[in-house]
């Protein structure tokens, strides 16, 4: 078995021009802008620091396709892991292939990672970053003063250790196969608590409302 190795993120990040990359500038992808359909912008709100939630595209805005092409560099396509650089600082997104839309832009207080596919896996860098451990390294990195901030420079020099790739992608499987097993004992819990409480209505609220009323 080979050794795990110590990169930077930095070290590990694609060739391509903006595979480590922030949100479009303030003001250049307000709501203004925004449309009922198009492409999809990812905001906080669509990220989560909980394990299981790689991205909800619940509460999506759009930008016009036209308007989304002026930000090439902040889109984001199967394979990317997105970052909160302001706010919940700890949130962290994976474009997992599962999603509706072939590609998103990121918002002004997100910033984006696509990794080089021959050095790190996705899915092991995603389960990396939700670690305890390194949420709590990224919290207490924390630059800002009333909102908390987490910016590139520190995503850029971040030390990881890194096994090898085969060993990532394996890691990476049973973790995702865990995460799946969990995603659906909370969709049957959901089903029951709303069986559950059809049947408490029944019995309890509108079986006394007939018989009151009988």
């Amino acid at each position: 078995m080979r050794e795990w190795k110590v990169a930077t993120i930095d070290q590990i990040k694609a060739d391509s021009p903006n595979a480590l990359a922030t949100g479009p500038f303030g003001s250049a992808i307000s709501s203004k802008f925004f449309t009922d359909k198009g492409v999809p912008v990812i905001r906080g709100g669509n990220l989560s620091a909980a394990i299981s939630n790689r991205l909800s595209e619940n509460g999506l805005v759009f930008l016009p396709e036209s308007k989304a092409k002026e930000f090439k560099r902040s889109e984001v396509r199967e394979g990317d892991l997105i970052f909160t650089c302001w706010g919940t600082i700890n949130q962290i997104g994976l474009i997992d292939g599962r999603g509706a839309y072939p590609y998103y832009i990121i918002s002004n207080k997100q910033m984006k990672l696509t990794p080089h596919p021959d050095k790190a896996d996705s899915f092991f860098l995603y389960y990396y970053f939700s670690s305890p451990q390194v949420q709590e390294q990224i919290i207490g990195n924390n630059i800002g003063s009333s909102v908390p901030g987490f910016n590139l420079g520190q995503l850029k020099t971040m030390v990881l250790n890194l096994p090898p790739l085969p060993e990532q992608k394996a890691i990476a499987s049973v973790l995702s196969s865990l995460d799946d097993k969990i995603g659906l004992l909370h969709r049957q819990n959901k089903t029951l608590e709303a069986i559950a409480e059809t049947f408490f209505r029944q019995w309890f609220v509108e079986g006394v409302e007939e018989d009151w009323g009988g």
